[in-house]
């Protein structure tokens, strides 16, 4: 019969078309480096310290890791280095000065996300490292003492793949770390809102 034909013909392209989208290729999958760059703003705080202390500035770097696809769930794990100008700055009285500043930012974090196409919505979470230095002037001299340590980081962003190599992306994170300064315990917390760009192999 001719509708029965027609019906046959409508199942066949309606299944060829689902096949074709369960067989579309994983395009997030494989290596990928990139570079990336923004702001970072924190919050230094602990039992000693009865003032604000804000450190904020430019945060820039690269970034590095691999993606596994199953469907539309993308996994995987990245690395990335920031250095920048992330600083605070203090004049208590004449002749007397403190300056807070972290030189570098990095963390180990595993992602998983959602991909819709070119587009991929993703949660991070993992491990961080970071440092910070007081430095100052005052009367007597001058000081300066450092620590550095590892924490925790989470966040979440979203890429699209502009082209089979190419993504652009958004994200940010949220880093925090127990630090030692001049021997007290401190909080130090750093939020990070960046975009960057990577290229996939």
């Amino acid at each position: 019969m001719k509708f029965t034909r027609s019906f046959a013909t409508v199942l066949s392209v309606l299944a060829g078309g689902q096949a074709a989208h369960a067989q579309s290729p994983a395009i997030w999958k494989g290596v990928y480096l990139g570079a990336h760059a923004g702001g970072g703003w924190g919050k230094v705080t602990g039992p000693d310290i009865d003032m604000k202390v804000d450190p904020s500035g430019f945060l820039g770097g690269i970034h590095g890791g691999y993606n596994w696809q199953s469907g539309s769930v993308v996994f995987g794990v990245e690395g990335d280095v920031s250095g920048g100008s992330l600083s605070w700055n203090f004049s208590p009285g004449a002749g007397e000065s403190v300056k807070l500043s972290t030189s570098y930012l990095a963390s180990l974090r595993g992602r998983v996300g959602v991909s819709t196409g070119p587009a991929l919505l993703y949660a991070t979470g993992g491990v961080a490292f970071t440092n910070i230095k007081i430095s100052g002037t005052e009367p007597g001299g001058t000081y300066s003492f450092s620590d550095s340590g590892s924490g925790w980081v989470v966040g979440a962003g979203m890429e699209y793949m502009v082209s089979s190599n190419i993504a652009l992306r958004v994200e940010g994170l949220h880093n925090r770390f127990n630090l030692s300064i001049n021997d007290e315990k401190a909080r130090y917390t750093i939020n990070e809102l960046r975009a960057g760009l990577s290229y996939k192999f």
